[in-house]
């Protein structure tokens, strides 16, 4: 695997939270490569954070137990899968090279 530079977490992070190219309205996509939790070395292509217009304004909260999932305190983020569309969780520690849509180069991610 060739990278051409490195990134720091940090910014791999920032990246994701930019959903949309607020010039052109379109929906920003990355590439990350990562561990997965059985050992396997992983490239997705995904997005974070965007949800369909169709799909109209939240339903009411339903509380569905007593205890909630906390993406930050597990060290995992929610990102969606675009290629299997579905959302996907992912260990940030696990996360190693990263690249966006626009440039064909792979970035080494330090932690």
């Amino acid at each position: 695997m060739n990278y051409e530079g490195s990134i720091d977490i940090g910014s791999v992070l920032n990246h994701f939270d930019d959903t949309v190219n607020e010039r052109t309205s379109e929906v920003n996509e990355y590439f990350i490569r990562f561990i997965t939790n059985d050992g396997k070395l992983r490239t997705m292509r995904a997005r974070k954070g965007v949800r369909s217009p169709k799909q109209g304004l939240r339903k009411p909260h339903q509380p569905k137990g007593k205890f909630r999932y906390n993406l930050k305190r597990n060290g995992t983020m929610l990102v969606f899968d675009l290629d299997l569309n579905e959302y996907r969780t992912v260990k940030v520690a696990h996360i190693f090279g990263f690249r966006t849509k626009q440039h064909p180069s792979w970035n080494r991610v330090f932690h």
